[in-house]
């Protein structure tokens, strides 16, 4: 009797285990999701961890904390560094061009050419003090002899040099030499008015054009002349 009570649970535990085992193979346990402070890391059902593209960028949903990235971010460096823009307003003007001076008087005229030479200090962007040699040879009507002339001249100079284009004025008062009166030449007082324009090839080169009228007192009377003529004006 105890042997067959014996079997009979030794029958019944092992189809007890069996079934168990079965369940479990048939059911297996969910799986336990761990989170670690505020990121997931539970993998998608099917997907491996290691499934996404190597390289692709976080997004902000798998952590909360990460600031949005702003387009402001990307600005270049020279908005970040603005370089320090270059004064365009020089001190210093020396001109040296070719100048045809057109002299006229009761007793002799003369054409005359030559050389013109100017040097401006610019005490403020619009107003500077001017320097001028106009050296100029030619011929007059007076028995076919040859003529010379030199005006010298200083004054203020008002000038426009915002844009490419610059023109400017000037008021010179000086003196003026010329011959053939007599053997030395004659002197007289002489003043320069007019003005030109100056275009800006280069920061530091421009060409000029100029035309002046030209007063002067000899001979006891007042003569009426003019000049005009062109350049190359360096600015330092």
């Amino acid at each position: 009797m105890r042997n067959l009570i014996g079997i009979l649970f030794v029958v019944l535990t092992s189809a007890g285990m069996t079934n168990a085992q079965q369940f479990t193979l048939e059911h297996p346990a969910p799986a336990v999701c761990s989170s670690i402070s505020l990121v997931s890391v539970c993998p998608a059902a099917g997907n491996s961890p290691f499934s996404a593209a190597e390289g692709s960028a976080p997004t902000t949903a798998s952590n909360p904390l990460a600031e949005p990235i702003s387009s402001d971010s990307k600005s270049s460096k020279s908005d970040q560094y603005p370089s320090r823009p270059r004064s365009t307003h020089d001190k210093f003007d020396l001109a040296v061009g070719f100048e045809y001076f057109h002299y006229r008087s009761s007793i002799f005229n003369s054409n005359l050419y030559g050389l013109h030479t100017s040097f401006t200090y610019f005490r403020y962007e619009w107003l500077g003090i001017e320097g001028n040699v106009v050296a100029s040879f030619g011929a007059s009507n007076l028995l076919s002899e040859s003529s010379r002339a030199v005006l010298y001249t200083a004054g203020p100079r008002f000038a426009w040099r915002e844009k490419r284009f610059q023109p400017w004025l000037h008021a010179l008062a000086g003196g003026l030499h010329i011959r053939p009166q007599t053997a030395a030449g004659i002197n007289g007082f002489g003043v320069q008015l007019g003005g030109g324009v100056d275009w800006r090839y280069r920061p530091l080169i421009s060409f000029r054009a100029e035309s002046d009228y030209v007063r002067s007192q000899l001979y006891g009377s007042g003569q009426n002349s003019f000049q005009f003529g062109g350049g190359v004006v360096f600015h330092f």
